[in-house]
């Protein structure tokens, strides 16, 4: 993951794809993040790509929380920068994505991957890395293409990678093309 551009990450010139008016009519960033997130979390947005699910992440954790949109791509991440100079977000901060990365942040009550385990060249190790960046009772959503993506047996792996770490893993319905799980981080 550093600084490594796996061939399946979606480009920076593609970046328009992922935040259409079609996608947010199908997940809505607000409405699917608002369960997850509340005033004062820590969340990292990883694979944040330009942003789709950021900002609203950053509103629903409020002044007294604080957001990491980590991306393995300066491109994106500048995207994200300018959306969130644009509205007036103050509690958000752009992460290239790197071991040491991963090792200054402060211990996280939510990571976000959103369809993205799917683009890591290593899901073993990025779940390792998830887990010493999580602190205890917080949680890790992980969602895939329902399409595409993780293959179903990989998608077991993960959750099965997740349950042999003392996880507690909860489906999650209702999200419009993707398979998706919450995984707690016992205390």
């Amino acid at each position: 993951m550093d600084k490594q551009i796996n061939s399946r990450v979606c480009p920076v010139e593609k970046a328009q794809s992922l935040d259409t008016w079609y996608r947010r009519w199908l997940q809505n960033p607000y409405k699917v993040a608002q369960p997850y997130v509340s005033q004062g979390m820590k969340v990292v947005d990883f694979g944040c790509g330009p942003g789709y699910f950021t900002l609203d992440i950053a509103r629903l954790a409020g002044d007294s929380g604080q957001v990491f949109a980590m991306d393995i791509q300066q491109g994106m991440l500048d995207i994200v920068a300018a959306k969130t100079a644009s509205a007036d977000i103050n509690n958000l901060q752009c992460v290239l994505c790197s071991d040491s990365a991963w090792s200054a942040l402060p211990p996280i009550d939510l990571i976000w991957a959103f369809y993205v385990v799917h683009e890591v060249p290593d899901p073993t190790k990025l779940i390792e890395q998830f887990d010493r960046a999580l602190k205890p009772g917080g949680g890790i959503l992980i969602a895939e293409p329902a399409i595409f993506g993780l293959s179903a047996s990989h998608f077991k792996a993960t959750v099965t990678q997740f349950i042999a770490m003392n996880y507690v893993v909860k489906p999650v319905r209702g999200l419009f093309m993707a398979k998706t799980y919450f995984f707690e981080k016992q205390a």
